[in-house]
């Protein structure tokens, strides 16, 4: 039931030009496009429906004509809009989320930050951030691999490039560990890490 609702009450803000602006962001822009078209649309209602004699009829097509195009402008933007609503909210969310698994890395809670982080990438695989604090926490706790494969998948997204630096830092770091033999036993020998690599790569 509250679907429906949602969905009827996305259709008129969606429906009516400026309705979707003034709702979620009290926009003064929303309300004139709102008054602008409710008065078109009166007066269009008026010219047809009461006073049919004042105008002839093509006048009144043509102001139909007005009417429907100032709603297909209206309906196209206020589109627009709630779906640029929408994903500012939705990235707000996941920003939330990434600042509630920093505050867990910082407790050294890592568990709860993993958990978040695995939320958040599940949400959004190319997240850049989620995956670097990854990769960052698994080093944390010696799980080498795990921490290999997340800055192999990052290195393939297009954002990665502005993470350069702390990518390769976490690189250096994982080369660091595997010289001092911190690894764990689960890890896989350099060959192993080439063949994979090139398999990845074919």
């Amino acid at each position: 039931m509250d679907g429906i609702l949602r969905r009827i009450g996305l259709w008129i803000l969606q429906g009516w030009p400026g309705l979707g602006r003034i709702w979620r962001d009290g926009a003064v822009s929303g309300l004139f496009a709102a008054l602008g078209f409710a008065m078109l649309l009166n007066l269009s209602l008026l010219m047809t429906w009461i006073w049919s004699d004042l105008l002839p009829e093509g006048v009144r097509v043509l102001l139909w004509s007005v009417t429907a195009f100032a709603w297909i402008i209206g309906w196209f933007d206020s589109s627009r809009f709630l779906a640029n609503h929408r994903l500012v909210s939705a990235q707000d969310g996941q920003l939330d989320l990434f600042l509630a698994a920093r505050r867990e890395y910082l407790k050294c809670e890592w568990g709860r930050s993993e958990d978040v982080l695995c939320s958040i990438l599940h949400e959004n695989p190319r997240d850049v951030e989620a995956r670097l604090m990854l990769a960052t926490l698994n080093r944390h706790q010696g799980r080498i691999p795990e921490a290999r494969e997340h800055l192999r998948r990052l290195q393939r997204l297009e954002r990665a490039g502005d993470w350069n630096m702390e990518i390769e830092r976490e690189w250096r770091q994982l080369s660091l560990l595997e010289a001092s033999g911190e690894l764990d036993a689960s890890a896989p020998d350099d060959q192993t890490e080439v063949e994979s690599d090139r398999r990845q790569t074919a």
